[in-house]
C-alpha cells in the first residue's frame, strides 16, 4: 500500500490537475466558439483546478490499486476509464457545469466531444503512467 501511494500518488494528483486545467481549457475554447467574451479569473481557474485534482486523485488512485488485476498491454483500460468517468459527469453534471452549460449557446455536441477528449486523455495518461512503472518494476511480486 505505501509502495502505491508513494509511486502512484503523485501521478494520480498530477494526472488530476492536468484533468482540471484542461477543463478550464476547454471551457474557454467553448466560450470562445459560442462568441461570448470569456476571461479566465484567478479565482474560477483555480475552483476549476482543484475540482479536477479532487476527483482526479482518488480516481487515479483507485485505477492504480485496481490495474494489475487487469490483463491488458493496451491502452483500453485507461481509456475505459476516462469513458466512463465523462459519462458519469455528462448523466449527473456537477451545479456548475450545468448553469454554465444553460448559459452557452453553442451546441452541446462541441461541449460534450471536448470534454470527451479531455477525460480520455485522462485515462490514457494513467494508464502510460502504469506502463513505465511496470516496464521498471518487472513482474508484480508480494513485496512490490
Amino acid at each position: 500500500m505505501v509502495d502505491l501511494l508513494r509511486h502512484h500518488g503523485l501521478a494520480a494528483l498530477i494526472a488530476g490537475l492536468g484533468l482540471g486545467l484542461g477543463a478550464r481549457i476547454v471551457m474557454r475554447v467553448i466560450a470562445w466558439s459560442a462568441g461570448l467574451p470569456g476571461s479566465f479569473s484567478s479565482g474560477g481557474s483555480l475552483e476549476v483546478v482543484v475540482f479536477g485534482a479532487l476527483i482526479g486523485w482518488p480516481v487515479g488512485l483507485t485505477f492504480y490499486a485496481l490495474r494489475h488485476r487487469i490483463r491488458s498491454r493496451l491502452p483500453w483500460p485507461g481509456l475505459l476509464l476516462g469513458g466512463g468517468l465523462f459519462l458519469a459527469f455528462a448523466l449527473v453534471p456537477p451545479g456548475s457545469a450545468r448553469s454554465a452549460l444553460a448559459g452557452t449557446p453553442d451546441p452541446p455536441l462541441l461541449t460534450g466531444l471536448l470534454f470527451l477528449i479531455l477525460f480520455l486523455l485522462f485515462g490514457a495518461s494513467l494508464e502510460w503512467r502504469w506502463a513505465r512503472w511496470r516496464r521498471r518494476r518487472g513482474p508484480l511480486t508480494i513485496d512490490n
